[in-house]
């Protein structure tokens, strides 16, 4: 039988990874992390059954197999005005030490789930997803962001 992997050594992989996009691409790695969602969400939607075009019906699914994979405790969400999305992500994943590590060093971020939803918001409801920078807060237990949405042209 095989041992499940370690979550030190994946840290390591992941800070190191990203560490050396940011080096060799500087900003344009985000180009990178972007495009690794669209990827990354293109096998999702083929073994995800996403009911109707609805942000919150995407987000749901989508929370809900991040939560199932381990990627997170659960996530909250709901719409605070006609285009705004907030969200809560409880228990954030254990790659969470290098997603700090990263961000002290100003690097490109490993933020898995918020690509993999930006590219879903994107393909299956037609809209764009940009961050609230006033919005993120870090709580004890959780972390809480809001994405205004508006359609693509």
């Amino acid at each position: 039988m095989r041992k499940r992997i370690d979550e030190d050594f994946v840290q390591m992989e992941v800070y190191a990874i990203y560490k050396a996009i940011s080096e060799l691409f500087g900003e344009k790695g985000w180009q990178v992390i972007w495009r690794s969602g669209e990827i990354v969400f293109d096998d999702l939607e083929k073994k995800l059954k996403f009911p109707d075009k609805d942000p919150l019906s995407v987000m749901k699914v989508l929370a809900d197999y991040l939560a199932d994979v381990g990627y997170v405790s659960k996530i909250e969400f709901r719409m605070v005005g006609d285009n705004v999305l907030e969200f809560d992500i409880y228990g954030p994943s254990f790659i969470r030490p290098s997603v700090l590590r990263l961000k002290a060093e100003k690097g490109v971020l490993p933020h898995w789930s918020t690509v993999i939803t930006v590219a879903a918001l994107k393909k299956i409801c037609g809209v764009k997803a940009e961050t609230d920078a006033t919005a993120p807060q870090l709580f004890k237990d959780f972390g809480r962001e809001r994405w205004v949405l508006s359609k693509i042209k």
